[in-house]
C-alpha cells in the first residue's frame, strides 16, 4: 500500500473521529442543558408547592374563602409546571411516575373539604353553626337574671361608656 493511500485512510479516520467527538459533545451539551432546565423548573415547582401550603395556612389563620381560590390557582399552576418538567425530562430520557399528580389531587380534595367544613361551622361568629350557637347563647344569657353583670362586662371589655338606668342596670 502506498503512503498516499495510508495518509488518505488516516486522514479519513481522523476526520471521522473528530466528527464523532463533535457529535457526542453536542449531544451531551444538549442533554446537560435539558437537565439544567429541569433543575430550574423543579425549583419553580417547589416554590409553587410552598405557595399551596402558604394558602392553606392563610386560610386556617384568617378563615377567608379567597385563599381557596388562590390554592386552586396555584394547584393548576403546579400541574402546568409539572407537565413542563415531565416534557423536559422525557427529552432527556427520564420518566417520572404520576404519583405526584395523584397526591396533589388528594391534597386539593382534602383542602376543599376542610374549607367546606369550616364554612358549615362558620367562618366568623356571625355565620354558620357558630353564628347560630352565638345567637342562641345571647338569647339564653339575656333571659337570665344576671344579664346585668354580663352586659356590664361586655361594656367594660368593649370600652364603651356606662350609664346606669333607674333600674340599676348598666347600659
Amino acid at each position: 500500500m502506498k503512503i498516499k493511500h495510508q495518509l488518505i485512510i488516516l486522514g479519513s479516520l481522523s476526520l471521522m473521529a473528530i466528527l464523532a467527538v463533535l457529535a457526542s459533545s453536542t449531544y451531551f451539551t444538549r442533554h446537560a442543558e435539558n437537565l439544567s432546565s429541569a433543575m430550574a423548573q423543579l425549583g419553580k415547582l417547589e416554590v409553587t408547592l410552598l405557595n399551596l401550603r402558604r394558602n392553606e395556612k392563610d386560610f386556617l389563620l384568617r378563615k377567608d374563602e379567597k385563599y381557596l381560590d388562590k390554592f386552586n390557582e396555584n394547584a393548576a399552576l403546579f400541574l402546568d409546571q409539572k407537565q413542563q418538567l415531565d416534557q423536559t425530562l422525557y427529552e432527556s430520557g427520564v420518566k417520572l411516575p404520576n404519583q405526584l399528580e395523584q397526591e396533589l389531587a388528594s391534597y386539593r380534595d382534602t383542602f376543599t373539604r376542610l374549607v367546606t367544613a369550616y364554612k358549615q361551622l362558620g367562618l366568623s361568629y356571625q355565620s354558620g353553626l357558630l353564628g347560630q350557637f352565638m345567637t342562641e347563647l345571647d338569647k339564653q344569657i339575656m333571659s337570665q337574671p344576671s344579664v346585668a353583670l354580663v352586659e356590664l362586662e361586655r361594656a367594660v371589655l368593649s370600652g364603651s361608656e356606662l350609664t346606669v338606668a333607674p333600674t340599676g342596670i348598666a347600659t
